[in-house]
This record gives structure tokens, sequence and C-alpha cells, in this order.
């Protein structure tokens, strides 16, 4: 029962509000945050957010879904090629319920 009440409350998380926390956690970590407000007006698929830990010289990439968003061809193409230039595990397709993961990338 206590897994179901909890499905149910990450299914109800929507994308921004979940990017909010990702920030969040991103921003006490010390990582400068780089988000396109309007994507609109961007080249199709690029990544959600592009974090960089000026400390640790670290990157990630990360694309935010909500528990039932598709990764689209274009994003998908978008992280391939990050993971290519990267050569690391840096790249990330993140939902609400990978909140353990994201603190964990992190930290």
């Amino acid at each position: 029962m206590r897994e179901a009440k909890a499905a149910a409350l990450l299914a109800d998380v929507s994308e921004k509000k979940w990017q909010e926390t990702v920030i969040a956690v991103a921003k006490a970590r010390g990582y400068l945050v780089f988000h396109t407000y309007d994507s609109r007006k961007c080249t199709p698929g690029f990544p959600d957010l592009v974090l960089i830990h000026p400390g640790k010289g670290r990157l990630v990439v990360a694309e935010l879904k909500t528990v039932t968003g598709k990764v689209e061809p274009e994003q998908e193409r978008w992280l391939k090629c990050f993971t290519m230039v990267t050569g690391r595990p840096s790249v990330y397709v993140w939902r609400p319920g990978d909140l353990d993961e994201v603190n964990e990338v992190l930290t």
C-alpha cells in the first residue's frame, strides 16, 4: 500500500517542479546551473540542464522527465553526443523517482 501511495505522489510531480528540485540540489552542492528558459527558440532536443562543478571539474548533463514522459529522438541524439564527448557516465535522464541517484551523482 505504501508503494502505491508513493508511486501516485511521484506521478503527480510536474516536470517544472522536478526541475526546481534538481536545480536546488545542484546549487546546494556547488554546481553552476544552465537551463534554457524558452527552449522554443533553441535547437530541438538540447538537454534540460547542464551542470558544472568548478571545484571538482565535473560536468553533468540531465534530461528531466515526469514519470511517464518520453525521451524524444532529438533529445536522445543530444544525450548520445554528450556521452560520446565526455567519455564517462555524466549524462542522465532523471525522473521524480530518481532523487536518490541525483543526490549521489551530485555529491
